[in-house]
C-alpha cells in the first residue's frame, strides 16, 4: 500500500481491493528551518578612553598619559533575525541599576592629611533631612550607594590633634543610577563656600575627548578656588552629556575621568560665568588645539595612532550598517516568501534575498550568520524552482557557516541549529536519508532549546517527500524531544499508516505496531485538535474507538 494524491484536504491510500481508506493529511504546521538566526554583525565601539591628567592647582603639568587596546567592545544590538523554527531564548539582561554611587577622601584642614574617622553626611530638602551617612575610614576614604538625586553634603570628624573639623557651607552633589561620582572634600578650603539659599543659573554641555569623539562617563565640576574643591558637580549620561543648576559667580570648569586621582583633573576651563535665569552652553572640547599643544611628541603619536584606529571602525561598522539593513530586507522577504502560495512571488523573494546576502557575504565574510541566511534563501529558491543547484550551493555556504562557528571560541549554537536543520532539509529533499538524520540531530544538539521543532521539521520534510518510513522515525525522535505535544505523534501515526494492510480473510484493516496507540496518544493530548474528527474516522475504520477518559492538559 501506498499514499495516493491529496483530495480535498486530505490523502489517501488505497488497498489491495480498491478501497479508499481517510487519512488527515495536509501539514500546514511546518515551520522553515533555521528561524531567527541570532547574532546579526555589530556596530563595534570606538574605543575613547584616555587617561590625561592635569595637575592642581591650575593644572601644573602633565602627570600620566595611557591609550587603552582600540576596539575592544562592541555594543549591545538588537540581532537581526531570519525566518525559521523558533526564537532562540533572549540572553538574560542584568535589571536596571536603582541606585549611584558616591566615593572620595576627606583632608583636614589642621594637618592636611587625610582624616581618620567621622562621618560623610548626604542631606535632602536644604540639609534638613539626613538621608544617609558614610563612615570615614583610617585612609580617610568613604564610600556607599545612594539613591538619585541631589544632596548636601556634610563633614564631621576630629582630627589627629582632637580639634572637631565640620562644614557648615553647602556641597552640592548630584547622584546618578548606575554612575560612580568621585567627590573628593579638603576642609581647607570649605572656607571659601558660601551658603547660597536664592535663585540659580542653569548650565549644560558636551564633553569631548582627545581624538574628536564624544566621552560617555566622567563628571564635570564648577569650582570657585581653581579646581581644588568641586562645589556643584554634574556627572556624565552615556551620550557625553550634563546638565545642572548652579549659583551665580565665575568659576573654573573641570573634568575628571573615573580614573582620574583626586588631585588632579583631564580639563580644565577658566571663566565660566553663571548668571541667574540662563542656561549657559559650555562643552569640554579636549580636541582643541590648545589641549592637544600640551602633549608631548610621544602622546601625540599614540593619539594619531588611536585616531586611524577608529576611522577604520567608522568604515567597518558603516558596512555593518549597510549589512544590518538588508537583513531586515530579508527577513521580510522570507516571510513574504512564506506566506504566499504564488510560485512567482516565492522566487522573487527568495532571490532578493539571495543576491543580498551574496553582496553581504562578500563584503563580510567573517560573519556566519550571513552565509547561514545565504543558504536559507538558496534552499528556498531550490524548493520553489525545483533546481538541484542551488541546492548544491546552500550546502556549500551552509557548511562553511558551521566550519567558523566550530572554529570560534564562542560557538553561536542558535546559528548552528539553523545551519545544521537547513542542510537536513535539503539533504532529506534530495534522498539523502542518513545525511539528514545527522544534521537533524547535529540541529537538536547543538539547539536544545528548539531540537523538538528541528525533528518535527524532519518529519514533516519526510512526509512531503513521500518517505513514511522516515517521517516516522523522526517523528519518533520528535516525541523523545518533547512528549507533550499532539502533533509529533500524529505525523508517527501518519507515517505507519502507509505500511497498513488488509487481511485477506477478514478484509478487515490491519495497523502496523504503534499507530493506532500514536493516534491514541494524539486524541488524549488534543481531544479538540485540527486533526482530531479525522483521526476518529481512521481509528473507526480500523474497527476501535478513540479513548474519551483523557483530557487534553492545561496550557
Amino acid at each position: 500500500m501506498a499514499f495516493g494524491t491529496r483530495l480535498q484536504g486530505h490523502a489517501y491510500w488505497r488497498n489491495a481491493v480498491g478501497a479508499d481508506l481517510c487519512v488527515a493529511g495536509i501539514y500546514d504546521f511546518f515551520e522553515p528551518a533555521g528561524s531567527f538566526v541570532r547574532a546579526a554583525p555589530k556596530e563595534k565601539n570606538m574605543k575613547r578612553t584616555i587617561s590625561l591628567w592635569l595637575g592642581l592647582p591650575a593644572a601644573a603639568g602633565l602627570l600620566a598619559f595611557a591609550l587603552l587596546p582600540a576596539l575592544a567592545q562592541t555594543p549591545a544590538q538588537t540581532p537581526a533575525q531570519t525566518p525559521a523554527t523558533t526564537q532562540t531564548p533572549e540572553t538574560t539582561q542584568p535589571p536596571a541599576a536603582t541606585t549611584g554611587k558616591i566615593h572620595g577622601r576627606v583632608i583636614a584642614a589642621s594637618t592636611k592629611a587625610p582624616a581618620t574617622s567621622g562621618t560623610v553626611t548626604l542631606a535632602l530638602e536644604g540639609g534638613k533631612n539626613v538621608e544617609h551617612v558614610f563612615n570615614i575610614s583610617k585612609t580617610g576614604d568613604y564610600a556607599g550607594d545612594v539613591p538619585p538625586g541631589t544632596y548636601l553634603v556634610r563633614v564631621m570628624f576630629r582630627d589627629q590633634n582632637g580639634f572637631l573639623e565640620q562644614n557648615h557651607s553647602d556641597i552640592e552633589v548630584k547622584i546618578i543610577a548606575g554612575q560612580d561620582m568621585l567627590q573628593d572634600i579638603d576642609m581647607g578650603h570649605l572656607e571659601m563656600y558660601i551658603p547660597y539659599k536664592g535663585a540659580m543659573g542653569k548650565i549644560h554641555g558636551r564633553v569631548i575627548g582627545p581624538t574628536g569623539d564624544i566621552t560617555p562617563t566622567g563628571i564635570v565640576s564648577l569650582s570657585s578656588d581653581g579646581g581644588m574643591t568641586p562645589k556643584f558637580s554634574f556627572p556624565l549620561t552615556a551620550d557625553g552629556s550634563y546638565s545642572g543648576n548652579a549659583a551665580p559667580g565665575k568659576y573654573t570648569m573641570v573634568f575628571r575621568a573615573p580614573d582620574t586621582p583626586a588631585n588632579k583633573v583631564v580639563d580644565e576651563l577658566d571663566g565660566i560665568k553663571i548668571t541667574v535665569g540662563e542656561d549657559v552652553q559650555q562643552d569640554i572640547d579636549m580636541s582643541r588645539k590648545a589641549f592637544l599643544d600640551k602633549l608631548t611628541p610621544e602622546q601625540r603619536k599614540q593619539l594619531e595612532v588611536l585616531k586611524k584606529q577608529n576611522e577604520a571602525v567608522l568604515k567597518d561598522n558603516a558596512v555593518v550598517k549597510n549589512i544590518n539593513a538588508d537583513i531586515k530586507v530579508a527577513i521580510q522577504d522570507f516571510s513574504d516568501a512564506v506566506n504566499t502560495k504564488d510560485a512567482e512571488i516565492k522566487a522573487a523573494k527568495y532571490g532578493e534575498a539571495e543576491t543580498l546576502m551574496l553582496k553581504d557575504t562578500a563584503a563580510k565574510p567573517d560573519a556566519s550568520t550571513l552565509w547561514v541566511q545565504l543558504g536559507l534563501a538558496q534552499v528556498g529558491l531550490a524548493n520553489v524552482r525545483n533546481d538541484p543547484k542551488k541546492y548544491d550551493d546552500a550546502v556549500t555556504n551552509l557548511q562553511k557557516a558551521l566550519a567558523m562557528e566550530a572554529a570560534s571560541k564562542k560557538p553561536n549554537s542558535g546559528i548552528q541549529g539553523s545551519a545544521s536543520a537547513s542542510l537536513g532539509e535539503v539533504y532529506a529533499r534530495t534522498g539523502k536519508v542518513p545525511e539528514a538524520n545527522a544534521a537533524f540531530d547535529a540541529a537538536a544538539k547543538a539547539d536544545p532549546s528548539r531540537a523538538a521543532t528541528f525533528l518535527k521539521n524532519e518529519a514533516v520534510i519526510f512526509s512531503q517527500m513521500g518517505n513514511a518510513e522516515a517521517q516516522a522515525a523522526a517523528a519518533d525522535e520528535a516525541i523523545k524531544a518533547d512528549p507533550k505535544q499532539p502533533i509529533h505523534y500524529y505525523l508517527k501515526a501518519q507515517g505507519l499508516i502507509a505500511k497498513a494492510s488488509v487481511d485477506p480473510k477478514t478484509q478487515a484493516y490491519v495497523a502496523p505496531p504503534g499507530c493506532l496507540e500514536a493516534y491514541q496518544k494524539y486524541l488524549e493530548l488534543a481531544p479538540d485538535g485540527p486533526f482530531a474528527s479525522d483521526v476518529k474516522d481512521i481509528l473507526a475504520s480500523f474497527g476501535q474507538k478513540a479513548a474519551t477518559t483523557n483530557k487534553a492538559p492545561k496550557k
